[in-house]
């Protein structure tokens, strides 16, 4: 669960960059917080198409299937 907001806003962290160089692997994805896609899935519908986690999960999937996808925030 990412949110970007909290991400920058708390100053853990200052970018994505620094996270994978500390983590010392390599991320697939970003699957940013969207409470749209939470509603969606406790009620068994399918998640709204261009929400900002439905988004990321294509990319996500689109980079399993072996596309050259760069990380987004």
């Amino acid at each position: 669960k990412f949110n970007g907001r909290n991400f920058v806003g708390m100053g853990f962290y200052p970018d994505l960059d620094f996270v994978i160089d500390y983590a010392k692997t390599q991320l697939i994805a970003v699957i940013p917080e969207d409470l749209r896609m939470v509603a969606a899935v406790q009620s068994g519908r399918p998640a709204e198409k261009g929400s900002p986690a439905s988004t990321a999960f294509e990319r996500l999937t689109r980079r399993i299937k072996g596309e050259r996808v760069p990380l987004q925030l």
